[in-house]
């Protein structure tokens, strides 16, 4: 590319040539690199090569094809074989400059090798094929536009011939130029003489300018002229005189009044040549500007004359121009053409193929000793990171909430008490509260599944057990143990009340009087735990108008069937009574101190604290809050927002415990069961 592209006037007819749009730079390797690997050519050299190979039979080479064909996957019919290998090699054609050569390396991949071989082929043939088309497309139209612009040309140069020639014969053309240098001359004579005049005009002007709006005395000829300095003069002494009479004598005496008559005389006369000062000096400048206007309406006059004669002579130059003009196009054109018509017969391409493709017997993809170890590399490490990627969110998740102890003081800010593992009901022998009434003896006692509120009384060589009273420790082993505490979770569903009855249970097992409260009145159920009437209970004694003596009814506390373990219900509400209403009765803080006086130990167990202030209130009562968290169910902002409210209210929050916990196989709990089965 790029050589001899104007050789023979080559660039009068290729729009590329002479303009270095075939030199090697970037942009003209991209030009060509995309003329080549474009749609229209690609196809063009599909349908070639399907029109002018035989259909082939390929022989699977490598052990892909071989599976492949076996599998049915790949066609046998040669026709299909022959397309589907002319499609990959279209579609994998490439093209790519050589270094910073003018040479293009075109190569294409397909499962036949003929076929890409012929594909690669083609395609050089037909850009080397559409680059001549175009040459000859280029010198053809070329060569008939020349030929319509050289008859335009000559038709030019007669109409501005014979225009030219009318004119001369009209006007005269020795008289055009000879009139034209006159009146030049006069114009140039005429413009002098105006600009003195303006010049005289403009002096005389401020002369009579300044005689009218100034003093007569201050004008330079006035002071200048002779006549008038000697009246002056004369003026002056006779003045003089008459101050030196009037000294000694009378303005009656006859030579004062004879001097008075020499002034008035003297004076007129001074007015009079003042007077005719003025006069002059009007007249000049008057006669100067009908000078002036004279002589600037015969210049115009003059320039006039001289314009229309430079119309025609322009008129004349132009067209004589127009001649001029008209001959060198078509000389110009004319030479071109003639250039045109030998190029055009002349066959050249400035593209030309240098090393023809040739049939590579070797596959060069796919490769088993590369792709299958690599596949399998790449295969191993996608599935470790869709391994890590959930692994990522499921921690992601799990950070949301706590599942393991230790996080809750980090995030609270306050000590853990214990951890929970997850509780179950578990079967023991009960007496059978029902009678047969087929038989005069009492049913035989039937194991009976013991509610896992009570796992601390029923099964208290558990680890479940173990929990709880490792939690009381906890909780009493400062060096003043609370009595009344409150029992609360920022939600419901987190076992509050589960961790309540199970604690007062290890409690009382301590020999500890121990006093369950129900508090959370709007959801009570410790009294069907312990299977005893919901009233009288807590709401009865804070609507009571006393209490009796200094205690509390016996009537309103029960025994639960774990020893030392009492129970105080919620009792029941009144139609439009309000629970938060009742717990803000001043009757509130009697109770709790005399419930205080009984019980070693009192729990609270209260509504959810993120949406009840039951908790809130009792707890400014109290000695302390202990907050329950679920593992995996309690979020970690909801707790944060529980414990900010209790420490606004200065509310002590005495620690959390972690409940419903899953320890794994590696925790105490494996440690626990076998310590456990050891000692039975």
């Amino acid at each position: 590319m790029g050589i001899n592209e104007s050789f023979m006037g080559m660039n009068q007819f290729d729009q590329q040539a002479g303009t270095g749009s075939y030199s090697n730079t970037a942009a003209n390797v991209q030009t060509q690199i995309r003329i080549l690997t474009g749609s229209t050519m690609l196809t063009r050299v599909t349908e070639r090569v399907n029109l002018e190979m035989t259909p082939i039979t390929s022989t699977p080479q490598d052990i892909y094809s071989k599976v492949r064909l076996r599998l049915g996957v790949i066609s046998q019919e040669p026709v299909e074989i022959m397309k589907q290998a002319v499609r990959e090699a279209a579609m994998s054609t490439r093209a790519n400059g050589v270094g910073a050569s003018r040479l293009l390396q075109i190569s294409c991949e397909s499962s036949s090798p003929e076929v890409a071989t012929a594909f690669a082929n083609a395609l050089a043939s037909e850009f080397v094929s559409l680059n001549s088309q175009s040459r000859s497309a280029n010198a053809l139209r070329t060569t008939q536009w020349l030929e319509g612009q050289l008859e335009e040309a000559k038709s030019r140069i007669e109409q501005s011939e014979a225009k030219l020639q009318e004119f001369v014969q009209k006007e005269g053309l020795a008289a055009i130029l000879d009139q034209q240098a006159l009146a030049d001359s006069k114009v140039r004579q005429l413009q002098g003489d105006l600009s003195a005049m303006q010049v005289e005009r403009i002096a005389k002007q401020s002369r009579w300018e300044l005689a009218k709006s100034s003093s007569i005395e201050s004008l330079p000829e006035l002071l200048d002229d002779g006549r008038m300095k000697e009246l002056r003069g004369k003026l002056t002494e006779l003045r003089r005189e008459r101050a030196q009479l009037t000294a000694t004598l009378t303005p009656s005496h006859y030579k004062v009044q004879r001097i008075d008559a020499q002034i008035t005389e003297i004076d007129q006369t001074l007015q009079k040549e003042k007077a005719n000062l003025v006069q002059r000096i009007q007249n000049e400048y008057e006669a100067a500007l009908r000078r002036e206007k004279m002589t600037s309406a015969s210049y115009h006059s003059q320039s006039q004359i001289l314009a229309g004669q430079a119309g025609k002579s322009a008129q004349y130059g132009l067209m004589k121009r127009d001649v001029e003009m008209a001959r060198q196009t078509y000389n110009t054109l004319l030479q071109q053409t003639n250039q045109a018509n030998v190029v055009a017969a002349l066959p050249t391409n400035n593209i030309r193929v240098i090393e023809q493709a040739s049939v590579n017997g070797v596959p060069i993809r796919p490769k088993p000793s590369r792709d299958i170890p690599m596949g399998s590399v790449l295969g191993l490490a996608t599935a470790v990171g869709v391994v890590f990627l959930l692994e990522q969110l499921k921690a992601k998740k799990l950070a949301k909430v706590f599942t393991v102890p230790g996080h809750m003081f980090h995030a609270l800010r306050v000590p853990e008490l214990g951890a929970i593992p997850t509780l179950g009901p578990a079967a023991i022998p009960r007496p059978a509260r029902r009678f047969s009434f087929g038989s005069a003896k009492s049913a035989l006692e039937a194991p009976v599944e013991e509610p896992k509120e009570l796992v601390a009384w029923s099964q208290r060589s558990s680890l479940s057990a173990d929990s709880f009273r490792y939690t009381l420790t906890s909780l009493l082993g400062g060096e003043t143990p609370p009595q009344l505490v409150i029992v609360t979770s920022p939600g419901p569903g987190e076992g509050k009340t589960t961790f309540a009855t199970n604690l007062a249970a290890a409690a009382a097992a301590t020999g500890r009087r121990t006093l369950i409260v129900d508090g959370d009145v709007r959801r009570a159920r410790l009294h069907k735990l312990f299977d005893t009437p919901l009233y009288p209970g807590l709401t009865e004694l804070l609507t009571a108008d006393k209490l009796t003596g200094d205690g509390v009814e016996s009537q309103h506390i029960r025994q639960t069937s774990v020893p030392g373990m009492y129970l105080l219900p919620a009792g029941s509400l009144q139609a439009g009574e309000s629970p938060a209403e009742i717990l803000f009765s001043p009757r509130l803080a009697a109770l709790l101190a005399a419930l205080k006086q009984e019980f070693d130990l009192i729990l609270v167990d209260t509504a959810p604290a993120l949406y009840f202030p039951d908790s809130r209130l009792l707890g400014k009562l109290s000695d302390g809050v202990i907050l329950v968290i679920r593992s995996g169910v309690t979020q970690r902002d909801t707790a944060q927002s529980v414990a900010q409210r209790f420490l606004i209210d200065r509310v002590p929050v005495l620690g959390t415990v972690l409940n419903d916990w899953s320890p794994g196989a590696d925790t105490a709990y494996g440690y626990g069961s076998s310590y456990t089965a050891d000692m039975q």
